[in-house]
């Protein structure tokens, strides 16, 4: 058996949150909603600097709205990237008017039929019809988890997509691996990994199965730029750059 179920959006807990014109990106039918949506002229709150917001802003302002990111960490894509990456997304964003707030986050959103403003932590409020959640995702290990296997952040697995039962396998965005090559336990959200980890788990299932060590690898369009990134950095000793990040 291989589970491959996924994830889902991580929703934000706050009052307000099922009010319409509040959403989730995650399948083909969120963003045309989210398009249909879009306010002439108006404002679009985005509450998350990852990846799923920072896209999400890029393709907004190009649609012609107006755009505010709230992110609650100290800076963008903070899980991925050095603060010198980070900075430099940052200054990208701002260059092409999206107002980013760090360090804060969303206390509620207000509105009679539909959202038409959302409270900040500092108090202070934005007015907009249409706010776009993007905070992570929750793997779908409910299954797992009621069928007695380890779950930890995930699905847990070996280097060949088994889980604690030999019959079982898992991959994709559920699936907590271990990765021979980081030398440590990761769970992937990137589309790369959901179509590798299945073919090397099916290789596995056919008792074919080599380890699956990819090296994880990301990429994003934003704007005119295409920003690619190789590994996972937790820690480092210097920062090297070449050329003109500006250019």
């Amino acid at each position: 058996l291989l589970l491959a179920t996924g994830a889902r959006p991580r929703i934000l807990p706050v009052p307000g949150a099922e009010l319409g014109g509040v959403h989730y990106l995650r399948v083909i039918e969120d963003t045309l909603a989210i398009r249909e949506r879009v306010p002439d002229g108006g404002t679009v709150l985005i509450v998350g600097g990852g990846w799923i917001g920072l896209e999400a802003a890029a393709g907004l302002r190009k649609l012609g709205a107006e755009v505010v990111v709230v992110e609650a960490a100290p800076q963008l894509c903070g899980r991925v990237l050095t603060p010198e990456l980070g900075q430099w997304m940052l200054e990208l964003h701002r260059s092409h008017g999206v107002d980013v707030r760090l360090e804060t986050g969303v206390e509620s959103f207000q509105g009679g039929g539909g959202l038409e403003r959302a409270v900040l932590g500092d108090g202070r409020v934005i007015d907009a019809s249409l706010a776009i959640v993007g905070i992570g995702v929750v793997p779908n290990a409910e299954l797992a988890e009621a069928a007695g296997l380890d779950v930890d952040n995930g699905i847990v697995v070996d280097e060949f997509a088994r889980t604690s039962d030999p019959d079982i396998f898992a991959a994709g965005d559920v699936a907590n691996h271990f990765n021979p090559r980081l030398s440590r336990p990761v769970r992937l959200e990137s589309w790369e990994n959901a179509q590798n980890q299945p073919i090397a788990a099916a290789k596995a299932m056919l008792d074919k199965g080599e380890p699956y060590a990819d090296v994880p690898w990301f990429w994003s369009d934003q704007y005119d730029v295409n920003i690619q990134l190789t590994g996972l950095p937790r820690d480092w000793d210097a920062t090297a750059t070449r050329g003109d990040p500006a250019a």
